[in-house]
């Protein structure tokens, strides 16, 4: 259910974390929940998770938007 996921938007500053330790609570995605657990990719590099959610948003959200690298690295600090 990504493609113009409305979570997409409206959670942007969670996606490194979620892409890096995963997530197992219940999320609304166009009105729908889900609770499904997603794993993490904690082997994944910065650049790895950068490029992930650049085209998620891309792809997804019809974000033309590039989160930076520095910027995901700040808001993997600020999940641990």
């Amino acid at each position: 259910p990504l493609l113009n996921a409305d979570y997409i938007v409206t959670n942007r500053n969670r996606l490194p974390a979620i892409v890096k330790y995963g997530m197992s609570e219940k999320i609304w995605v166009n009105g729908d929940h889900y609770q499904l657990k997603m794993p993490g990719n904690p082997q994944l590099t910065l650049d790895e998770i950068t490029a992930i959610v650049n085209f998620v948003e891309f792809r997804y959200a019809k974000s033309t938007r590039l989160m930076p690298k520095d910027s995901v690295a700040l808001l993997l600090n600020d999940t641990i």
